[in-house]
């Protein structure tokens, strides 16, 4: 029996040891697995956050730089790109609006007007653009289209304005055209498109086109159906005037304005309800379009003369900036700000990191340069970074055989979850066991509120009873103070009556001097002969020398938060300092950059010791004082003069009232 208790012993043995070395290994592996995951995601999480940090700081910049360089690329000065930047962060500050897209605006403009751009009007039709843009709700890219087609319509009218200030009241028009009859800035930019020049050609104004647009869009019609309707209109109504009898031509031959068109034509057929009315002027005009133009106008003539009045009192943005500052938010402003100071801050530093990105891309395109020449190369460093990721692979299969393992029971018990504590879980979770506790703990809670609900009102009563004994203290003192101002105010009233008394003694000013000397020397005398008592019975008290710890203690503390406070400020100034000398120092290693360190947060530099003093040697005290003999000490003058008896005549006598102010001269 003992020989089969040592045999089953060792087989025992010698089957689980293999068993638990290779799961020790495999564990060790997992582990080591897991730790080197964790730190490899932990600095690709660091360098992810750094270099996202980096690209939303220099974002802006780069794309505001890209916008900037296009418009520059067709022809724009360094002063226009300087206004157009300043216009551009002015805009969106304001507006909420992207500084880059003012800048896209105008390469826009500046592609589409060509060399007739006048320099410096870049910048205001850009801004005009993007306001009438956010006014109206198209994009930049139409409303940057319509301007700059509308410029080649009313090419003359606007140079003749001016062609920002036209920009600027092109866009204050559509928008209040977009106000008026509820269209959009795509729509009317639709019906330009399809009327071209004809309405300028044919001596129609900018704000009546504006307004007949607008009124046939008002209809439900879109805007190119409205831009065909009135081109079609004007070029028929050129050739019409004889077939109806009438003329629409003014003496020079150029066709008369659309109102007076209509005017007249509605004094002859009215309102166009007669379908004999409408044959004849489909026969006149030749096109079912323009009859369907004038059925639309014909009732709506008093409310278009008062719209074109409108539309031609417009002289700037006006509605349109009103428009664009109602759809402002404040958090697209904040944003926008924020991006503007980004902005601001990587426009600073991309003269020193752009050349590094050159730099950088010179090297890195020499590199694959070199690995296309010599292709071994290149694929002996894809066979390196396919070991790595093998070995990744293995180690990853590795922690998930681990994972099956705890999740099967396989693991260290005590530690790994397992497949019966999961059961066990799942059990309690159904069961409805685990919401009783939870409901049993949910009530223990309620209670420790309830016993801090108690505590804290009965703190409230304690400070309650403490109040109302200082109230009681209180009316105690008051009812004392006022005994004591009892007391003083029969004191005052004695103290008046002696003084009454003692006025007519000291009536004369030489008594109040010389009682005034008399009672400063008292004062004087009591304080030299009682000086100790007087310094022990203040100064050596124990209320003076508690007061006396007590400044000692908070001057001290006051002391020790102010050096912290000087060391904490010294300490940051000298980490920005170091931080910015050391990347300096690495920057500097690049050809073409050479820049400053500073001495920020460094210690100011020591004067060094003192030089010591002349040696004085045996030289005696006063000096050269001591030394000098004066030897004319006999040769005294004497200046003086003596006077005896004076004797002062007066004529009439000296009346009582001189006699007193001789007196009190003679007393000083």
């Amino acid at each position: 029996m003992r020989q089969e208790l040592t045999f089953t012993t060792r087989l025992v043995d010698q089957v689980s040891k293999p068993v638990q070395q290779m799961q020790a290994r495999l564990g060790g592996m997992a582990n080591r697995a897991r730790s080197s995951f964790k730190d490899i995601g932990t600095g690709m999480a660091g360098m992810w956050g750094s270099s996202h940090m980096t690209k939303s700081l220099l974002e802006p910049a780069i794309e505001y730089s890209r916008a900037e360089r296009a418009v520059k690329s067709l022809g724009a000065s360094q002063a226009t790109l300087k206004a157009l930047g300043d216009m551009a962060i002015k805009s969106s500050n304001e507006f909420g609006m992207g500084a880059e897209h003012i800048v896209q605006s105008a390469y826009a403009i500046q592609g589409g007007m060509g060399a007739a751009l006048v320099d410096g009007a870049l910048p205001r039709i850009a801004n005009a653009a993007d306001i009438m843009a956010k006014a109206t709700r198209a994009s930049n890219e139409t409303a940057t289209t319509y301007i700059a087609s509308t410029y080649g319509v009313f090419q003359k009218y606007a140079d003749k304005m001016g062609q920002a200030k036209w920009a600027e009241q092109l866009a204050g028009q559509t928008a209040l055209a977009v106000k008026i009859y509820r269209t959009s800035g795509q729509q009317m930019a639709d019906a330009f498109a399809v009327m071209g020049s004809t309405g300028a050609a044919n001596g129609q104004s900018q704000a009546s086109q504006l307004a007949i647009l607008g009124n046939l869009q008002s209809m439900g019609l879109s805007g190119s159906v409205a831009g065909t309707q009135y081109e079609q209109f004007l070029t028929s109504i050129k050739g019409s005037g004889k077939k109806l009898g009438m003329n629409f031509t003014n003496s020079d031959g150029s066709l008369q304005d659309i109102m007076t068109i209509l005017d007249k034509l509605h004094k002859r057929f009215g309102d166009l309800s007669k379908v004999k009315d409408q044959n004849l002027l489909k026969k006149a005009l030749g096109s079912d379009v323009s009859v369907k133009f004038l059925l639309n106008m014909m009732n709506r003539l008093p409310q278009l003369q008062q719209e074109i009045a409108n539309f031609g009192k417009v002289n700037g943005l006006g509605d349109a900036e009103k428009m664009a500052k109602d759809q402002v938010i404040g958090w697209d402003r904040l944003s926008q700000s924020i991006t503007n100071v980004k902005l601001a801050i990587s426009q600073g530093l991309n003269p020193a990191l752009e050349p590094l990105a050159n730099g950088m891309a010179n090297v890195i395109g020499d590199v694959g340069s070199a690995l296309h020449d010599f292709p071994n190369l290149a694929r002996w460093i894809g066979y390196t970074a396919m070991s790595f990721s093998t070995m990744t692979a293995a180690a990853s299969g590795m922690l998930m055989l681990k994972g099956f393992g705890k999740l099967f029971g396989f693991g260290t018990l005590g530690k790994d979850i397992g497949l019966l504590k999961l059961l066990f879980k799942m059990f309690m979770k159904f069961s409805g066991i685990d919401m009783v506790i939870g409901i049993f703990m949910r009530f223990i809670k309620m209670l420790k509120w309830l016993r801090g609900a108690l505590i804290a009102t009965r703190m409230w009563l304690i400070i309650f009873r403490n109040s109302m004994f200082m109230a009681r203290a209180g009316a105690i003192a008051m009812v004392v103070w006022e005994g004591v101002a009892a007391a003083a105010m029969w004191v005052f009233g004695a103290a008046t009556a002696f003084a009454a008394g003692a006025m007519q003694l000291l009536l004369s000013p030489i008594t109040l001097i010389i009682l005034g000397l008399a009672v400063l020397g008292f004062g004087i005398y009591y304080l030299v002969t009682h000086w100790d008592q007087l310094k022990a019975s203040f100064m050596q008290t124990q209320a003076f020398q508690t007061l006396m710890d007590w400044a000692q203690k908070m001057g001290n503390v006051f002391a020790s938060v102010w050096n912290s406070i000087k060391q904490g400020w010294n300490d940051l100034l000298a980490g920005i300092g170091n931080g910015y000398n050391w990347l300096v120092a690495k920057l500097n290693k690049l050809p073409g950059v050479s820049l400053d360190s500073t001495d920020l947060g460094k210690p100011p530099p020591s004067l060094g010791p003192a030089l010591p003093g002349p040696d004085l040697g045996d030289m005696p005290k006063g000096g050269l004082k001591t030394s000098i003999n004066n030897t004319k000490t006999a040769q005294q003058v004497d200046n003086s003069k003596h006077i005896d008896t004076v004797n002062i005549t007066m004529p009439n006598g000296m009346s009582p009232g001189q006699l007193q102010e001789w007196q009190e001269m003679q007393a000083g």
